[in-house]
C-alpha cells in the first residue's frame, strides 16, 4: 500500500513539473511573438507569468528585459538583463542589449564594461 502511495505521489509531482515546464515554454514563445509584433507591455506580462514559475531562467529574464526596453522602461530592462547575465554571463544578446541601453541612458562606462565582459565569452 505504501509503495503504491509513494508511486502515486511521485507521479503527481512529475506531472506537475512537466506541466509547469510546458507552461513556461508556451509563455516564453508567446512573449517573443509579442516582442516581434512590437507589443512590449503584453510581452512583459507573459514573461512575468513565466518568471513566476521559473524565476532564475536567463532566457526569460532576457525576454523580460527586452520587453521592458520596448515598453520604454530602461530601469526595469536593465535590472532584468543584469539578472539574466548573473545566471548566464554567456548570454551575449542580453549583454548587447544591456550595453545599448546603458549607452542610450548616457552611462558610457557601464556600456563599455558590459561589452568588455561580453567579449570574454563571445570574442567575435
Amino acid at each position: 500500500m505504501r509503495s503504491a502511495l509513494v508511486t502515486l505521489c511521485l507521479s503527481l509531482v512529475g506531472a506537475s513539473i512537466i506541466h509547469a515546464q510546458s507552461a513556461v515554454v508556451e509563455l516564453h514563445d508567446a512573449g517573443w511573438k509579442m516582442l516581434e509584433r512590437g507589443e512590449g507591455a503584453r510581452a512583459a506580462q507573459l514573461f512575468a507569468e513565466a518568471l513566476a514559475l521559473e524565476p532564475g531562467d536567463p532566457a526569460l529574464l532576457f525576454g523580460a528585459g527586452a520587453a521592458a526596453h520596448l515598453d520604454g522602461r530602461p530601469k526595469d530592462a536593465t535590472a532584468h538583463l543584469r539578472r539574466a547575465l548573473e545566471f548566464n554571463p554567456r548570454l551575449t544578446p542580453a549583454s548587447l542589449l544591456l550595453g545599448e541601453i546603458a549607452y542610450a541612458e548616457g552611462d558610457v562606462a557601464v556600456a563599455i564594461t558590459t561589452y568588455e565582459n561580453a567579449l570574454k565569452y563571445a570574442p567575435t
